[in-house]
C-alpha cells in the first residue's frame, strides 16, 4: 500500500459531485468533457484507505440555505491518479453543482434512430449514466427490452433515490431523455432541466452524419419535501453552431439567503492543447442585497515541462479566501514536483502537508 500524509479536511463520497461541460472537441469520447473526466475517476478509481489513495480535499463553502434539511457544500478534490485538466487544473476537481453525465460504452446507445433505413436494429443499450449531487451520487443504466422496443431505467447503486427520466417523444424509435428527477429518501427532490450538447460518429448507416446527442444534464432546482423550492441554478452555455455543441457552466446558486455566483474564463487557444479551455476564476457570495459577504479566487499558472507545448498542462497554485473589500482573510497554496504531481499543501496557518505517494 502507498503511503500518504494528509491532514486538511477530507472528502466524503457524498460530496463527490462536479460542475462540468464541453470545453475541447467533443468527438467519439467516452466521457464528453474535460470536466467530467476528471470527476469520473472518483467513480472508476474510488479514494480510501483500502486502494491506498487519499483523500485530498479543500472545502470551500455551504451555499447559505434556508431549508435546514440539506446541505450544499462546495468544495475542489485533488486524485492522485487524475491526469485529465479539469476546468481547475490537473488532477483537481471542483464539487459544486449536481450532474448527471453518461459514459459510452463501445458505442452511442441511441445511434440507430432510423427504423426507416437499411441497416437498423433495435440494439442493446450498455451506456451508463453517473448522478453526482448534494443528496449523493451513484450510477445508473437503460435497460432496452428489444423485442418490444421498450425501456426501463436500472438503478446501479444500493441507495434508496428514486430516478425518474423525462423523455424525449421526437422519436420513439429508440431512448433520448430531455431531463431527469430524483427524489432521496428525505424526500427532496433534484431536477436536471439544463443540459449540454455533443456530437458522436455513430457510424451506424451508410453516409450518416455526427450524430447529436446530450452527454451531461444539469441541476437545476431543489425542492423539498412541502414543495417549497430550496435553491435553483442558472448557467452560461456557449453554442458552436457549426458543430452543433453547447455547453454549459455554472453561474448562479439563488437561495431565500442570497446568491452564489461563479466566474469562469474561457481561453479558445486552449482549446488544441491538453487543458480544458474553461478555468474557474472565483466564486462570490452575496446576501439578498446584492452586497458581497466574502470570496474565493483561484490562481493558476502552466507548466514548463514537457516539451511540447501543447501537453503542458495548468496547475492550481493557490486558493485565497477575501472578505467583503477584497481584502485577503486566509490562502491555501499548492507545491508539485517535477512529474507535476501534487507533494505539498501549505494551510492558511503555515503549515506544511506533504503527500507522499
Amino acid at each position: 500500500m502507498k503511503k500518504y500524509m494528509v491532514t486538511l479536511a477530507l472528502l466524503a463520497a457524498s460530496m463527490h459531485y462536479s460542475q462540468i461541460g464541453i470545453g475541447n472537441d467533443v468527438g467519439n469520447r467516452p466521457i464528453a468533457s474535460p470536466a467530467m473526466a476528471s470527476m469520473a475517476k472518483y467513480s472508476d478509481m474510488p479514494v480510501s484507505l483500502a486502494s491506498g489513495l487519499p483523500e485530498i480535499g479543500l472545502p470551500l463553502l455551504n451555499v447559505p440555505l434556508v431549508d435546514k434539511g440539506i446541505q450544499y457544500p462546495l468544495s475542489l478534490g485533488y486524485h492522485p491518479e487524475n491526469q485529465t485538466v479539469s476546468d481547475v487544473a490537473a488532477g483537481w476537481s471542483f464539487f459544486g453543482t449536481g450532474v448527471i453525465y453518461k459514459k459510452i460504452i463501445d458505442k452511442l446507445d441511441e445511434c440507430f434512430d432510423r427504423p426507416d433505413l437499411e441497416g437498423h436494429v433495435n440494439n442493446e443499450f450498455d451506456d451508463l449514466y453517473y448522478y453526482n449531487f448534494p443528496g449523493g451520487s451513484g450510477k445508473f443504466r437503460i435497460k432496452r427490452d428489444v423485442a418490444n422496443n421498450t425501456f426501463s431505467l436500472i438503478n446501479l447503486t444500493p441507495d434508496h433515490l428514486k430516478i425518474e427520466y423525462t423523455r424525449d417523444n421526437t422519436n420513439l424509435s429508440t431512448f433520448k431523455a430531455d431531463g431527469f428527477t430524483i427524489t432521496a429518501d428525505n424526500g427532496y427532490k433534484y431536477f436536471f432541466n439544463e443540459f449540454d450538447k455533443g456530437y458522436y460518429k455513430c457510424r451506424s448507416y451508410a453516409g450518416d452524419l455526427p450524430f447529436s446527442y446530450k452527454p451531461a444534464y444539469f441541476l437545476t432546482r431543489i425542492m423539498s419535501p412541502l414543495g417549497r423550492e430550496v435553491a435553483s441554478m442558472t448557467y452560461d452555455s456557449k453554442y458552436d453552431e457549426f458543430n452543433n455543441i453547447k455547453s454549459s457552466k455554472l453561474k448562479t446558486i439563488s437561495t431565500l439567503n442570497g446568491v452564489v455566483e461563479l466566474n469562469y474564463a474561457y481561453d479558445e487557444a486552449l482549446k488544441t492543447t491538453v487543458n480544458d479551455p474553461y478555468s474557474l476564476q472565483g466564486i462570490t457570495v452575496k446576501n439578498l442585497a446584492g452586497e458581497t459577504v466574502y470570496s474565493y479566487e483561484f490562481n493558476y499558472s502552466i507548466a514548463n515541462q514537457p516539451d511540447k507545448v501543447a501537453d503542458r498542462k495548468r496547475m492550481l497554485n493557490y486558493v485565497r479566501k477575501n472578505d467583503k473589500n477584497g481584502k485577503k482573510i486566509e490562502q491555501t497554496a499548492f507545491v508539485y514536483n517535477a512529474g507535476g504531481n501534487l507533494s505539498k499543501m501549505i494551510s492558511p496557518t503555515g503549515g506544511d502537508y506533504r503527500i507522499c505517494l
